[in-house]
């Protein structure tokens, strides 16, 4: 279904195409290094990051809204002989398949292209996608930002970040960012990155703590939740007392279990 936001976008690959610009956005750069083995993009854009993930092994799946994009990503892909599942499909009520689970599920500058409710629909099941000690790549704007060029006046959302954050409570959170970004004259789009790692079926991670990266303007910043900060985290009370009872701990300490 067209609205602005496709259209915007519908614009912006074609030029991409047309001067081969295909370079990793940071946000893309960061998250490379948590790709597993079966990857799950969605809203792929030009499937920079999807290729990129499949050079190094990873089998993934890709999906998107705009055609134009999903047929530029085959045709790189079958000239690199990589195998990737890409699909051009309307992205608002996309659902996780009850089988179909990945050690790594992306989704970078898709969600606020929805109502807030689909927003909010689509982000559980990006949860749902991934299976129990895969990581959630999310890239999302977020309350605070100015720039709406891109925007469809009938169809955004600009989450609250503690709506995101309460989605994956009981996460192991590896990388947590609030960043700012110019965008002309007096306007910036803010970002909120998050990866996250679901814990294992009845076990308890204890992994580096969070490491959060100011943004650049500070005094912009939400406070998120406290729980972000935790270095261990449990998927249920009984597996781990000390996830479920231990007070806020500053970044670099850790519970042991």
């Amino acid at each position: 279904m067209a609205n602005r936001s496709t259209q915007f976008f519908d614009a912006q690959f074609a030029r991409q195409i047309e001067r081969a610009d295909y370079a990793l956005n940071p946000f893309e750069r960061r998250a490379l290094g948590f790709v597993g083995k079966r990857m799950l993009d969605l809203g792929c854009g030009l499937g920079n990051l999807a290729l990129a993930a499949a050079r190094r092994g990873a089998q993934v799946t890709a999906l998107d809204a705009c055609p134009l994009a999903i047929a530029d990503l085959k045709r790189r892909a079958a000239a690199e002989g990589l195998a990737i599942d890409a699909e051009a499909d309307d992205l608002a009520d996309w659902r996780a398949q009850a089988q179909a689970q990945y050690d790594t599920v992306a989704s970078i500058g898709l969600l606020m292209f929805f109502s807030c409710a689909q927003a909010q629909s689509v982000l559980r099941q990006l949860v749902l996608a991934t299976e129990p000690g895969g990581v959630l790549i999310l890239n999302v704007l977020i309350e605070g930002t100015t720039y709406r060029q891109m925007f469809d006046p009938q169809q955004h959302c600009l989450l609250d970040p503690h709506t995101v954050m309460g989605e994956i409570a009981g996460w192991n959170v590896h990388d947590l960012a609030v960043e700012d970004f110019p965008a002309g004259g007096s306007e910036f789009k803010r970002f909120l990155t998050v990866i996250a790692r679901r814990p294992p079926r009845g076990g308890c991670l204890s992994l580096p703590a969070t490491q959060f990266r100011q943004g650049s303007k500070p005094d912009r910043r939400p406070r998120l939740p406290s729980r972000a900060s935790r270095g261990a985290t449990c998927e249920s009370a009984r597996s781990c007392s000390a996830c479920s009872a231990a007070p806020t701990r500053a970044p670099g300490s850790r519970p042991s279990c």
